[in-house]
């Protein structure tokens, strides 16, 4: 037993990136945790450098799956065999600050009903001169950010922090049939369940590049995450039609702000449905839905 299980899975991952994450965890302050590692049948200089590691610090499990299995089945087992109290998400390509695990423990041991904590994170790499805050900022109350699921996820993956209990006593886990945004799909069920957390001081290098997911994946990224908002609204009783569906889902994203603003009774009557459901704080809601829109009109 130990107090965090760090979760990152590996496959063909640029040798530079996959040391400095390593490195990353390996020197935190914070030094009671375990990384499990899965090795989703990665490059053989990937499997030579986690090899290399694992001889060299006992805390390192190293997982070599037959073959490419995905994100999401790995990190689904990685749930299965952390043994911490905390599971904290680590990408193979980004960078934790030293204090990372330190902050956040310290969060979730003082906030004992949170069972969710992601941070702000601070961009890097190709085409970013310098290492910068994403120019997102979130309130931090745990009903504007369960309201805020309805429309997309801004919660970072890889800062996550989750209370290992709150998972098994609700019976949570990642979606093996969402493979994209399988980060989403848990958050929007954590909600529903607890208190969900985010702290404005970042805590992970997020590194910008060719190959990772967001860049190449886009498109499925996308089909996934308008799955995981339209589920919501059915959970919720709410049926669209077609043509609403469609409308609400370009609503989301924030474009098409002339086709919005010319159909915005029927957005308004989406509004509204949600709000007589009260699945969340009504303030938010309608705040949540007027920011949106303004934003679909000015951009």
């Amino acid at each position: 037993m130990c107090t965090v299980s760090v979760l990152m899975s590996v496959y063909n991952e640029k040798n530079e990136y996959l040391i400095e994450a390593l490195e990353s965890i390996l020197h935190q302050t914070f030094q009671d945790f375990e990384v499990l590692i899965y090795d989703d049948d990665t490059s053989i200089e990937n499997k030579k450098i986690l090899a290399q590691y694992a001889a060299g610090d006992h805390r390192i499990r190293i997982i070599s799956n037959p073959k490419n299995f995905g994100l999401t089945y790995n990190l689904a087992q990685g749930i299965h065999e952390a043994k911490g109290k905390y599971i904290a998400r680590m990408d193979s390509d980004d960078i934790s600050k030293l204090y990372r695990l330190k902050r956040q423990v310290q969060y979730m041991e003082h906030h004992s009903d949170v069972a969710l904590l992601t941070t702000k994170v601070q961009m890097f790499g190709e085409n970013i001169r310098n290492r910068s805050p994403l120019s997102v900022r979130l309130f931090s109350t745990s009903q504007y950010l369960k309201a805020s699921l309805l429309f997309n996820n801004g919660l970072p993956h890889p800062t996550a922090m989750i209370r290992t209990s709150f998972l098994m006593e609700h019976s949570l886990n990642y979606d093996p049939k969402i493979k994209k945004s399988q980060d989403y799909d848990l958050w929007v069920h954590i909600a529903r369940n607890g208190r969900i957390a985010f702290s404005q001081k970042p805590l992970v290098y997020y590194r910008i590049h060719n190959g990772q997911i967001s860049n190449d994946v886009s498109g499925e990224q996308r089909f996934y995450a308008n799955l995981i908002r339209l589920q919501q609204l059915t959970d919720l009783g709410i049926q669209l039609s077609p043509e609403e569906k469609e409308l609400y889902l370009t609503f989301c994203d924030g474009k098409s702000g002339w086709k919005v603003w010319k159909n915005r009774n029927i957005i308004w009557n989406i509004r509204n449905k949600i709000i007589q459901k009260n699945y969340y704080s009504n303030f938010w809601i309608k705040y949540l839905f007027w920011k949106r829109l303004i934003r679909n009109c000015i951009t």
